[in-house]
């Protein structure tokens, strides 16, 4: 799927999206074994190149859940979700 998505638009969920990285990003993978290759460090909306699919969740409802193309070459997942708690 092309990137389509318009991440700085409340309207149209962009702004729970920000906050689900932000939130994700929280629970990033912190170490890989010695010799890795693989990258760790955070990662937001402004760097992803392609969302390959997504499903936009609800507060005290559904996740927020997604994988995307990062214009590093990454791939990464998102599973966010939001209560009167906050994100997580």
């Amino acid at each position: 799927m092309p990137f389509s998505k318009d991440w700085d638009d409340y309207d149209d969920g962009g702004f729970d999206w920000n906050e689900a990285f932000k939130a994700a990003t929280r629970c990033v993978i912190e170490s890989v074994p010695p010799g890795s290759q693989n990258r760790t460090d955070p990662f937001t909306t402004t760097d992803v190149a392609e969302v390959i699919a997504s499903d936009d969740g609800e507060n005290d409802g559904k996740s927020w859940v997604g994988v995307f193309r990062l214009h590093d070459g990454r791939f990464v997942t998102v599973n966010s979700w939001c209560d009167y708690t906050g994100w997580g």
